[in-house]
């Protein structure tokens, strides 16, 4: 694989890769909305989440990272969340799957499949052509993407991340004695 899609240089996600955050993002880029907390309000569902200490979340287009102790959020609103462990950077999206994980993620975060649509295609139909038995696990999350469940896809491609580990090492076990 020599897949390295364009969509790795998105800001949220690079800023994690190179440690805490030192100052705002370039959200001009991101065509970020200044009205959010207007559309945070009303949504009738809270999502708690405690952070470890030096743990950081992505809130939308913001890395937020906790300081040296315990933090208990409440965070109302339609926001896109992601946790630090569920957060694929491009330094360990190095392998098909990942890429595709990080492909829906990006997805997830922007609120649109348009997002990185072409790089998305491109990554499923290598690693289909490659692993057809992961090709039912293709299809959960395209059917997820296509019913606008972002989240739910992204949950789904990190199986496809799990499917790719076993079927690598069943590989590399049964052609190992070749």
């Amino acid at each position: 694989g020599g897949l390295r899609p364009a969509f790795l240089l998105f800001p949220v996600v690079s800023e994690l890769s190179s440690g805490p955050a030192r100052g705002p993002l370039d959200s001009r880029s991101r065509g970020h909305d200044s009205n959010a907390r207007q559309r945070q309000k009303g949504s009738g569902m809270s999502l708690k989440v405690e952070l470890k200490p030096g743990e950081r979340l992505i809130i939308g287009g913001c890395v937020i990272t906790n300081a040296d102790q315990r933090t208990r959020l409440t965070i109302d609103g339609k926001l896109p969340i992601l946790r630090e462990k569920d957060i694929m950077t491009p330094a360990k999206a190095d392998t098909p799957a990942r890429l595709i994980y990080l492909a829906v993620q990006l997805m997830y975060l922007e609120g649109s499949f348009q997002a990185s649509r072409t790089e998305y295609f491109t990554l499923v139909n290598a690693i289909a052509t490659e692993m057809p038995a992961c090709v039912p696990l293709l299809d959960e999350i395209n059917n997820e993407i296509l019913t606008n469940n972002l989240y739910k896809a992204l949950k789904a491609s990190k199986k496809l991340i799990e499917f790719e580990q076993e079927h690598s090492h069943n590989a590399e076990s049964s052609g190992a004695g070749l």
